[in-house]
């Protein structure tokens, strides 16, 4: 659930971001950019809230039978029902500076046809803003995760040995952060790249269908279990956490969209005009999130 604090208009003229007051409204690019669904990480992951102003309120409404001590004690005659809240702080918005200029999106056009070419664009735009979210998503889950023992594949030369023990850790975390309460068994685990092939193919093999493609990271859905690929390559680290979208209250996370815009600058050396993007957002967990209640977790690959 969403408060806003201090609002502001509906956009990113706040006093966190750059004025784009300017911005043409019937620049065309702009508008197939705003209706682009090319997914990053943390949209996928979290659950996607839309605040009005630079701080937000995320409120999560929870009932327990746990002590306020923060020692995790059980006292089944203390039910009661929490209202908990975390902030929600949107990430500077630096603009995307790029070399396009309209004249260059004119001669695709003519070359491509109008609609092929800004479609192409608009991907390749949205795509320059989902590369910084997906840093900034896995910081945040590298920060916030708690961490658990490190697995070491027994088969590594075997895809279905690689599958079966990496999915049964996966479960197990999901089950773990329904051990005090039960939420939502559906969950997600972003898996590193070497390690991740194994689910893919066995995925395909057992269902006879493919759900990864170069448009998202989702690829494989095991009934309520989503796997997505860890977008770093170099990473060893797997992510587990929950996301219902019927229940958000149960959710690991919140993505905040503050909204996305294109605009159009004079190039001081050419005095072209050039395509800058803006795009503001912010992360935060579940207010109940916390040591003795988590709901996220890592582990560590090791040979």
């Amino acid at each position: 659930m969403n408060l806003n604090e201090e609002r502001a208009p509906i956009g990113l003229n706040t006093s966190n971001a750059p004025n784009i007051a300017t911005t043409d409204s019937k620049f065309p690019l702009n508008d197939v950019f705003q209706q682009t669904d090319l997914p990053s990480l943390g949209r996928s992951i979290f659950v996607t809230v839309k605040p009005n102003g630079p701080l937000a309120g995320i409120f999560t409404l929870t009932d327990s039978h746990f002590t306020t001590d923060n020692s995790g004690h059980y006292d089944p005659d203390k039910p009661r029902l929490i209202l908990k809240r975390s902030n929600l702080t949107s990430f500077p918005s630096k603009p995307i500076m790029t070399e396009l200029t309209v004249e260059a999106i004119h001669d695709l056009e003519a070359m491509y046809g109008e609609n092929t070419a800004r479609t192409y664009i608009a991907k390749m735009l949205r795509g320059l803003c989902n590369h910084y979210e997906n840093v900034k998503t896995l910081e945040f889950l590298e920060k916030n995760a708690f961490e658990t023992p490190s697995i070491s594949i027994s088969d590594s030369a075997n895809a279905e040995t690689m599958m079966f023990e990496i999915t049964l850790r996966v479960q197990e975390l999901a089950l773990k952060m329904n051990s005090k309460r039960k939420r939502t068994f559906s969950a997600y685990a972003v898996i590193p790249y070497k390690y991740v092939a194994s689910i893919m193919t066995t995925f395909a093999y057992n269902t006879a269908k493919n759900t990864s493609n170069t448009e998202s990271l989702l690829v494989a859905d095991f009934g309520l279990m989503k796997y997505y690929l860890n977008p770093d390559y170099d990473s060893d680290t797997a992510y587990v956490g929950l996301r219902s979208s019927e229940d958000p209250f149960c959710s690991s996370g919140f993505f905040g969209d503050y909204g996305s815009q294109l605009q159009t600058i004079k190039d001081p050396d050419t005095a072209n005009d050039v395509i800058v993007v803006y795009n503001r957002f912010g992360l935060t967990m579940n207010p109940i999130h916390s040591e003795n209640n988590p709901l996220l977790y890592k582990f560590k690959f090791t040979k």
